[in-house]
């Protein structure tokens, strides 16, 4: 998937609208579970569009494709040096919501780096008042919640798993 702020497209996948009205002023990570690739983005879409960070970006990656970008740019923020040249996809999502999809693949290393970045984020474990900001919301296939300690670094799993959304439990309206 591209670094892209543009809106979902295709089908239309709304989380349970109560769900939703809880949590649509919270900046606390977002963790969606199973159905498609597009479903898991529209769900994270919508509660990007529901937050306190709407008018900023939705960045979306894949993380089995697009790790090689986005440890690079965790690394930077973390450090506070330049980002390599090309697409920064954090900094990108800077006032917005950062999807990564496929989250499980990550290897071990960028997900210690995801889970840095992701507890000094607004919405973060230990944020200091003006943490950074921007909203993790993650996608991840079927069965990941079952298997997340083969699968996760369990305090990174614990940090993202703030708001759960199951696809299982939703379903799929035509647009």
């Amino acid at each position: 998937m591209r670094l892209s702020s543009e809106r979902c497209g295709g089908r239309e996948m709304e989380p349970p609208a109560e769900l939703l009205r809880m949590h649509r002023h919270s900046l606390t990570s977002l963790l969606v579970i199973g159905g498609q690739a597009v479903d898991r983005r529209a769900v994270a879409y919508s509660f990007h569009r529901e937050s306190p960070m709407k008018q900023g970006p939705f960045i979306a990656l894949d993380c089995r494709f697009d790790e090689s970008r986005l440890r690079p740019a965790l690394q930077a923020v973390l450090t506070d040096t330049a980002p390599d040249p090309g697409p920064d996809p954090v900094r990108a999502a800077w006032c917005g919501t950062l999807f990564l999809d496929n989250v499980e693949a990550l290897p071990d290393d960028t997900q210690r780096l995801l889970l840095c970045f992701a507890q000094h984020t607004l919405g973060g474990s230990v944020a200091e008042s003006g943490g950074w900001p921007v909203r993790i919301a993650a996608g991840a296939r079927e069965g990941t919640a079952t298997a997340f300690p083969s699968v996760f670094l369990p305090e990174l799993y614990d940090e993202i798993d703030k708001i759960r959304v199951d696809l299982a439990d939703i379903e799929v309206g035509a647009a």
